[in-house]
């Protein structure tokens, strides 16, 4: 699994990645539509929007899944039988 800074770090620039998508998409449809006229830019929105369908389609549903089933590995050495933690072992200095 990975650490809890590097897991709020990916999900602070995923969530900064969509903030610039919504102000490029703003401001794109303004453009275009004042360049190519509204009736076109529609047609390219939706054809965008059809295609974000699809792709979610195609997306598995992970709803009820914890991550270690979504990873299909055991965490930490407890739970790896190979693995048997020192019992009592002496501490050298």
């Amino acid at each position: 699994m990975h650490l809890p800074q590097y897991r709020s770090t990916a999900h602070g620039i995923s969530a900064a990645c969509g903030k610039v998508g919504a102000i490029v998409g703003v401001y794109g449809f303004g453009h275009l539509s004042d360049t190519q006229g509204t009736q076109i830019t529609l047609g390219m929105l939706s054809i965008f929007m059809f295609a974000g369908t699809i792709c979610t389609y195609f997306v598995p549903e992970t709803k009820g899944m914890t991550l270690e089933d979504l990873n299909d590995e055991p965490i930490g050495r407890a739970a790896t039988p190979d693995v048997k933690a020192p019992v009592d072992a002496p501490v050298r200095t």
